[in-house]
């Protein structure tokens, strides 16, 4: 990726916008705390890839600025090929926050579980759709692989909302603060805590605890999770957090290059309940406050998505040296990942991989079809004036509630004392500012 970067990249940059690139690269598990050191000391800093989630907290913070009059003018082609609803999705107070170029599949974003395909072919299993097909898959593994950790999950929580809550109902956590959901079959804004679940989360904790006790997860969990997805790539892991059939589809080419015959797909836990989209935005790019060529940062953008040529360019790399085209897909010459096509997805111009099975390719394909919005869909939460609570509550779940939902800590004994250290964090005032933003947000639609 960097010897792409600085050579025909910025070849190409040059001659076609005149552009210099200067691009920073920072590992996952440091990325936000190195992006708040940018912030705080105004280093050089035009624009960068984020989390949908994150821009309350930068819009609050002044760390972006708005980009409502910048864009018509620079980034016409990102208006073209994105939906209203993307521009909406990152609007705060009325003003658009972030340019929202990825449109993939969003529909129960990060409720799946990627799995090593290869695997659960050998271990003679068609999917994975309920808690019990996890320990079936995870002890063939142990014991047609002992020297690979069966588990490596992302997410805690998220994807066994739809194994644990009642068969009949529909919970949808709340996007980058899965620990409070809304139940999508009754009406209007109500929003719970997953604490206050008691029930969910004692099943989630012995779930965890047996697995930890027969091996399938390593006792670096908690302290190694940024580095997990990276190790999954590694080929070190058999199954992980999916993200609506991203993952499946963009992790392959990394896995292969360390385990060739490898496959991937995603697969959701008691797949016939009901699919919410809940993420109209997957990823979006943010203008840095201290930015000082905004325009110029949009206007790169907006080539990416002028043709076919220009995004494949980006994507896949030189036609002929890093990659052919076959029919409708893509041959990989160069395996090694150029510009992260997961941050750019874009359905008019994406094509798949070659090394990406027809099954994968069609899940991908087809993972919103039949999907509906959820009360949440659009929905950004304003955390200014629970800023100082959700430090605490952050806190107090790093210390006390994940060692119990991942079966360290046991549930009967701990849960009680983490619970009340959550209210006298301020959970509850947490909990009613999304409630009255909710409600508001539902009756003004």
């Amino acid at each position: 990726m960097k010897a792409f970067l600085e050579t025909e990249f910025a070849e190409k940059m040059k001659e076609e916008l005149n552009l210099e690139f200067n691009i920073n690269y920072i590992p996952w598990a440091q990325y936000y705390d190195k992006l708040n050191l940018m912030f705080s000391s105004g280093e050089a800093l035009d624009i960068f890839w984020g989390s949908p989630s994150k821009l309350a907290e930068f819009a609050n913070k002044k760390n972006i600025m708005a980009v409502d009059d910048i864009l018509p003018e620079n980034g016409p082609n990102i208006l073209k090929h994105f939906p209203e609803e993307n521009f909406e999705a990152v609007k705060l107070n009325g003003q658009m926050y972030a340019l929202p170029v990825a449109k993939a599949p969003t529909a129960v974003k990060f409720h799946s579980l990627l799995v090593r395909e290869d695997l659960l072919k050998e271990a003679g299993m068609d999917a994975i759709t309920s808690v019990q097909d996890i320990n079936d898959f995870a002890a063939k593994v142990q014991q047609l692989h002992p020297e690979m950790t069966p588990i490596f999950e992302v997410d805690p929580i998220t994807p066994y909302y739809r194994a644990f809550a009642p068969p009949d109902v529909s919970l949808t956590p709340m996007g980058n603060a899965p620990q409070y959901y809304v139940n999508e079959d009754e009406p209007g804004g109500k929003v719970y805590s997953l604490f206050d679940n008691v029930d969910i989360v004692k099943q989630i904790s012995e779930m965890r605890a047996d697995w930890r006790s027969k091996g399938y997860i390593k006792d670096n969990q908690l302290t190694n999770a940024g580095n997990g997805l990276s190790e999954f790539n590694s080929g070190n892991y058999a199954m992980t957090t999916g993200a609506a059939g991203d993952r499946a589809v963009n992790f392959i080419g990394s896995l292969t290059k360390n385990v060739p015959t490898g496959e991937l797909n995603e697969y959701l836990l008691n797949p016939e309940k009901p699919r919410y989209k809940q993420m109209v935005v997957t990823d979006v790019f943010y203008v840095a406050a201290q930015s000082k060529h905004a325009d110029r940062a949009v206007q790169f953008l907006n080539w990416v998505y002028e043709n076919q040529s220009n995004y494949d360019f980006m994507i896949n790399g030189v036609k002929d040296k890093d990659f052919k085209e076959v029919g409708d897909k893509i041959e990989k010459i160069n395996n090694d990942e150029l510009w992260p096509a997961w941050m750019l997805y874009n359905k008019t111009y994406a094509k798949f991989s070659t090394i990406i099975p027809d099954k994968t390719a069609n899940s991908y394909r087809n993972w919103d079809e039949g999907a509906v919005l959820s009360k949440t869909a659009g929905f950004v939460f304003d955390n200014a004036s629970v800023k100082d609570e959700e430090a605490k509550v952050k806190q107090v779940t790093v210390e006390k509630i994940y060692p119990i939902l991942w079966g360290f800590l046991d549930y009967e004994e701990n849960f009680p004392a983490a619970q009340k250290a959550l209210k006298d964090a301020g959970v509850d005032k947490i909990l009613k500012e999304y409630e009255k933003q909710l409600s508001e947000y539902l009756s003004n639609k």
